[in-house]
């Protein structure tokens, strides 16, 4: 689903800032986990959708909630 053409134009339009709206600092660190192949199919989906990698979708996920505590 993530085609080479999508991946790189994807790059191009992710927005770089932390969660604190900081420049972000390189990417170095790995999360994992496993799922359902319902549930990575609608990630691909939504990833696609917003013209993002599937590991950029995810950690906007991840920022969006985290942002939203304190």
């Amino acid at each position: 689903m993530n085609s080479p053409k999508m991946h790189k134009k994807a790059r191009s339009g992710t927005q770089k800032t932390s969660i604190r709206g900081l420049p972000l600092e390189k990417r170095t660190e790995v999360l994992a986990t496993k799922v359902e192949s319902s549930l990575r199919d609608m990630v691909e989906s939504e990833a696609e959708r917003k013209s993002q990698t599937v590991s950029d979708w995810i950690r906007d996920v991840i920022v969006k909630k985290l942002s939203r505590r304190g």
